[in-house]
């Protein structure tokens, strides 16, 4: 459950950035501190949450397919997460508190923990998936099957 909702935060704050560049850039903390408004570039990275969003509510779907696609649609904000700690390394962390929070629980925790989260599932299904296949070639009788 928790990474369907890490999911859902994604896909709705990649469509309002898609929808509404604009009220994206002015309601987010601390993002018009980081300079002037980039419509194209807001949009762009709206899609890519989108997307992200999108992969990781295959969180309701059993198999290796839709693990795979729940690892894929977190790599995405562990990556966001990751540029924002070495960006607080680097500078500081935001000394506007509501901007430090926004970074600190809606990029760098939830980024971090959708991916741990989906690296477990798809280390799950990994694991109760495994297929042995013996050929025909391997059988003195000739005879092949699968578990």
């Amino acid at each position: 459950m928790i990474l369907a909702a890490i999911g859902l935060f994604h896909l709705a704050n990649g469509l309002f950035m898609a929808a509404d560049p604009g009220g994206w850039y002015f309601a987010t903390p601390g993002v018009p501190q980081t300079g002037p408004m980039n419509h194209h570039f807001i949009v762009d990275i709206g899609l890519a949450f989108s997307a992200s969003g999108a992969g990781l509510l295959f969180t309701f779907r059993a198999g290796r397919a839709a693990a795979a696609f729940v690892l894929a649609g977190a790599i995405r904000p562990a990556l966001h997460a990751i540029f924002h700690i070495i960006e607080w390394l680097s500078h500081g962390v935001p000394p506007d508190l509501a901007a430090a929070a926004a970074e600190g629980l809606g990029v760098i925790v939830v980024g971090l923990l959708g991916l741990a989260l989906a690296a477990r599932q798809f280390a799950i299904e990994e694991s109760s998936n495994v297929e042995i296949a013996f050929s025909s070639q391997d059988r003195p009788n000739g005879a092949g099957f699968r578990l």
